[in-house]
């Protein structure tokens, strides 16, 4: 006999099974898409190549950076520019670039071209006469700035012709 009350309902094992049959039948076919679309991307971006991978492109970059960031108006009007001669540019270069250490400069040196190279210098303000007549362009001293605490130097080293 049925009675008046209500029946409540109960959590069997049955029930269970059967949620998770429900959420299993749901969450199946979404994340088997979600997975094909992983793999197709993962084809469709090109392996890197050698080529790619060498620094060259990057370097190439970082000059171009650096040239016109240290070729700005500020720079150009303040800069003072020196050529010397020497037998052997590379030489001169790299003696340039140890006298400017033995002076607490920085000098930046630049990929040498036809036998021309170029080195820019930053130099404390009263080191820099020390360092020109040093560097054998004692004739450049008067031309120093006085204001800068700091003074721009550009030397061109020319290869003289034998």
């Amino acid at each position: 006999m049925q009675t008046n009350e209500e029946k409540k309902f109960r959590l069997s094992p049955q029930v269970l099974i059967m949620v998770a049959v429900v959420l299993l039948a749901l969450a199946l076919p979404v994340a088997l898409s979600v997975h094909a679309l992983q793999l197709a991307a993962g084809k469709l971006l090109p392996e890197p190549t050698t080529e790619e991978l060498e620094t060259e492109p990057l370097r190439q970059i970082l000059e171009d950076l650096a040239t016109e960031q240290l070729s700005n108006s500020l720079l150009d009007s303040d800069r003072m520019e020196i050529f010397l001669t020497a037998k052997d540019s590379g030489k001169e270069q790299a003696r340039i670039e140890a006298l400017a250490r033995d002076y607490e400069a920085t000098a930046l040196p630049s990929t040498d071209s036809g036998g021309t190279a170029k080195v820019l210098v930053s130099i404390p303000q009263e080191k820099a006469g020390d360092f020109l007549r040093k560097l054998g362009a004692g004739g450049e001293v008067g031309r120093l700035p006085k204001e800068q605490s700091r003074i721009w130097i550009e030397i061109v080293v020319r290869q003289a012709e034998s």
